[in-house]
């Protein structure tokens, strides 16, 4: 596509969760090798990992996810 790979994230955001306003951050590059359903050459690949914190949604979702609900809820990890 041609677009650098923050705007790519920042795309993407847009297009997933339908946010309208928010701050993303760089956190790190990674890597992978390996064969897998995306490189089917196994070589190493590169992609960038971001944080986005998200201020304000869209009223309409207009990409690709058909429904959301309680876009604003909290999320927890727990670990093992």
């Amino acid at each position: 596509m041609g677009e650098r790979i923050l705007e790519a994230a920042k795309r993407e955001l847009r297009e997933e969760t339908g946010a309208a306003q928010f701050q993303i951050k760089p956190v790190c590059v990674y890597s992978v090798t390996g064969k897998n359903s995306v490189n089917m050459t196994g070589e190493e690949t590169y992609g960038l990992l971001c944080f986005a914190e998200i201020t304000e949604f869209a009223d309409k979702l207009e990409y690709e996810m058909e429904e959301y609900t309680n876009r604003k809820a909290k999320i927890e990890f727990k670990g093992d």
